[in-house]
C-alpha cells in the first residue's frame, strides 16, 4: 500500500461485527474516523470490522481495532490523546522507557 494524500475512498464501518452489545454513537464515529484516516493514508478503501477500547489511564485512550484493506486484515492499536496540553511525555519517549525498563 502507498501513501496517497488527498485520496478520497469509501470508509464503511461494520458495527455488527464488533460486539454482541453493539457500539454507542461515539464508538461508531471513532471507527468511521479510523477507517477514513487509514483510507486516506493508505490510498485504498479500509473497513474497521472490530473495535474495542482499552484503559490507558486518565490522559489517553487506547483503541484496539482491526483494519481490513485490499484483502488483508491488520490488527492495530491507536493511542489517542484528546488534548496535546495534557501529554506529559511524548509517546515514542514513553515507549522507549518502557522497553528499557523491561530489559
Amino acid at each position: 500500500m502507498t501513501d496517497a494524500p488527498g485520496t478520497r475512498v469509501a470508509t464503511p464501518f461494520d458495527t455488527a461485527a464488533v460486539t454482541a452489545g453493539g457500539l454507542d454513537a461515539r464508538q461508531r464515529a471513532l471507527g468511521a474516523g479510523l477507517a477514513a484516516f487509514l483510507s486516506a493514508h493508505w490510498g485504498t478503501a479500509v473497513t474497521v470490522p472490530f473495535l474495542a477500547e482499552s484503559s490507558a489511564g486518565a490522559r489517553r485512550q487506547n483503541v484496539l481495532f482491526d483494519a481490513d484493506a485490499a484483502g488483508i486484515r491488520h490488527a492495530l492499536v491507536a493511542t489517542i490523546i484528546p488534548n496535546a496540553a495534557i501529554q506529559i511525555l511524548p509517546i515514542p519517549d514513553e515507549a522507549a522507557m518502557l522497553r528499557l525498563a523491561a530489559t
